[in-house]
């Protein structure tokens, strides 16, 4: 997995090879976007240095492309869950993060900012409860219960988007297809 936290203007400076008073300049010039911390600290999100860097017929690290690819939160402590971890880590570009409990899970949405929770109605905690607050939380992020088919209903009146039934590598061409 790749840390996806923002860049310092130092780290994008020693990406691009220059000087970080060069990067700061085109963070004022407008030329690079970035945004500022509380603490007058600036940061510079992957997905916008790889649209820079793409703009300015830059080299781009293929790890750096990656960082930019869909996160996605698995939830649940199951076989399915650990299935699904592993065929989607084979494939390039996403960003995988696992986890076992709803309070992880709470703690990796605010943490890790997903492009997707993907959530086992086999999980021991409260499938539905999490599902409730993620679709509470952000209307950002894309929420899909895995089950067995009988709480499609259930699953999508607690807020997810979609339902996949199933073992987890037969359901996992649908998986993607709804995420890619």
């Amino acid at each position: 997995m790749l840390n996806h936290r923002p860049l310092t203007t130092g780290q994008a400076a020693e990406y691009c090879h220059v000087s970080q008073a060069t990067m700061v300049n085109w963070i004022k010039d407008r030329r690079l976007k970035a945004y500022t911390t509380p603490g007058g600290h600036r940061r510079i999100l992957h997905s916008d240095l790889v649209a820079f860097l793409e703009a300015h017929n830059m080299p781009i690290d293929p790890a750096l492309r990656q960082a930019t690819g869909p996160r996605l939160l698995l939830v649940g402590d199951t076989p399915r869950i650990k299935s699904l971890a592993e065929a989607l880590t084979a494939r390039n570009g996403f960003e995988i993060f696992i986890a076992r409990s709803d309070y992880e899970a709470s703690a990796e949405v605010m943490r890790a900012e997903p492009d997707a929770v993907l959530i086992d109605m086999k999980t021991p905690s409260d499938p539905l409860g999490l599902c409730r607050w993620v679709s509470d939380s952000s209307e950002d992020i894309t929420l899909v219960v895995i089950g067995e088919g009988k709480e499609k209903g259930l699953a999508l009146a607690a807020g997810a988007d979609a339902y996949v039934a199933g073992e987890a590598l037969p359901a996992l061409k649908r998986l993607t297809a709804l995420l890619e």
